[in-house]
């Protein structure tokens, strides 16, 4: 079932992943000088994935604030499980990428050394405990308006 969200809705929708986007390419561009420049924060596919999941991340808390990330009709249950079930997946995927690759180089030497998936990890669990956070609190926010 596709979930219709009012005009106001997809407005704010629309204008925060504008600007989701936009902070995206921004970012990047800003990585591009840094490289440029000799300044190596993290290896190359890590940074180019830890700006997009930052970029996904508060993508997700500002359409959860604004009250756009789950149409009026929708439950919130649904989504809720949903994300859940994506969450579970995502890092069983993880999980079994990590043992396949520690199986191909089992000595530290062969592994890589450049700290990419410890932080990864550590934000990709940061901005799930952000989006957490921030769906708690809209939840009791709604709870208040309704009484």
């Amino acid at each position: 079932m596709k979930p219709n969200f009012d005009e106001m809705q997809e407005k704010k929708r629309d204008r925060i992943g504008n600007q989701s986007f936009l902070l995206l390419v921004i970012l990047l561009m800003a990585d591009n000088v840094l490289y440029t420049l000799g300044v190596r924060w993290v290896a190359y596919p890590t940074n180019v994935f830890l700006i997009a999941v930052c970029c996904c991340g508060i993508f997700v808390v500002r359409s959860i604030l604004a009250g756009s990330f789950l149409a009026p009709n929708q439950s919130v249950r649904s989504g809720a499980s949903k994300t859940a079930l994506v969450l579970a997946f995502s890092m069983a995927a993880a999980m079994i990428l990590a043992n396949l690759v520690m199986r191909k180089a089992p000595n530290a030497a062969e592994a890589p050394a450049d700290g990419g998936a410890v932080v990864l990890f550590v934000v990709s669990w940061g901005f799930l405990v952000v989006a957490l956070l921030a769906f708690v609190i809209k939840r009791i926010r709604d709870k208040k308006d309704g009484d």
